[in-house]
């Protein structure tokens, strides 16, 4: 998906969106008290996984907004082994915000515990030139299991160009185009940046998962949540470089 936007597929990147949207880990998690106390929550429990993918994507952001709030004050554990335990919630359950980076890309992004299903997209990214969607069959999240297909629609084939704007919108009239993976990872390849992070220590370059951009990430995020109980907009302080694409062609775990 980043190969796509480094070669200009979708021309000039104009905004981004990212769903993550559930209805709670006591349901199944054997131990989910954690999520609802101090520092859980669906934002910092999956929100590191799209803001650092948006990120890595558009590089520093310089401005947030959030509004967060939660449905149940109580959530009961359907999970063995603490099935009808009731667990108190200290934190927001639904944030929604938006993310707008130095480069003038305008994220929303929506993490949410009290939706029950959604065809809400994972991750998409809108061009001058056509959009791009990452299609993720995990129920909680594209950026989250590292895989799934990318989709790619050109302005070309808008439908839009087809019938005068008087005319209700029809059906898209072809098909998105999928695109082929580029690089030889398997699915879920969550040590992928550990491996990076290793060949990187161990031959004295740059590696992409930084503290830094772990550190940013963590500010946008707990920026959103100061921006919902202040109402106003949360300047970010600390910043932090856009991570290069991967190399092409490297063989499955060739990184350690």
């Amino acid at each position: 998906m980043k190969k796509t936007l480094v070669d200009g597929g979708i021309g000039v990147p104009i905004a981004a969106t990212g769903f993550m949207v559930c209805h709670g880990h006591e349901h199944w998690h054997p131990s989910p008290e954690f999520y609802y106390k101090k520092g859980g929550g669906p934002l910092f429990d999956m929100g590191p996984y799209y803001v650092t993918f948006l990120v890595s994507l558009f590089g520093p952001a310089k401005r947030v907004c959030g509004i967060a709030g939660r449905l149940l004050g109580q959530r009961q554990i359907t999970s063995e082994p603490l099935a009808g335990k009731m667990v108190d919630v200290e934190v927001p359950t639904h944030v929604s915000g938006t993310i707008e980076f130095c480069d003038n890309v305008i994220a929303t992004l929506i993490t949410s515990f009290d939706i029950w299903d959604s065809t809400l997209p994972r991750i998409e990214v809108y061009g001058s030139e056509g959009t791009i969607a990452m299609a993720d069959p995990d129920p909680l999240g594209g950026p989250n299991s590292y895989g799934g297909a990318i989709r790619f629609r050109h302005k070309d084939k808008s439908d839009w160009n087809e019938f005068p704007k008087t005319m209700p919108r029809k059906e898209a009239a072809s098909p998105w185009e999928e695109k082929p993976l580029c690089f030889d990872y398997a699915q879920n390849s969550r040590g992928l940046g550990l491996a990076d992070m290793a060949r990187g220590i161990m031959k004295g370059t740059k590696f992409r998962a930084t503290g830094e951009m772990a550190y940013h990430v963590l500010e946008i995020m707990e920026g959103l949540v100061v921006s919902s109980e202040t109402g106003a907009y949360y300047e970010l302080k600390s910043t932090c470089e856009i991570p290069e694409l991967m190399p092409m062609g490297l063989p499955e775990y060739s990184m350690l």
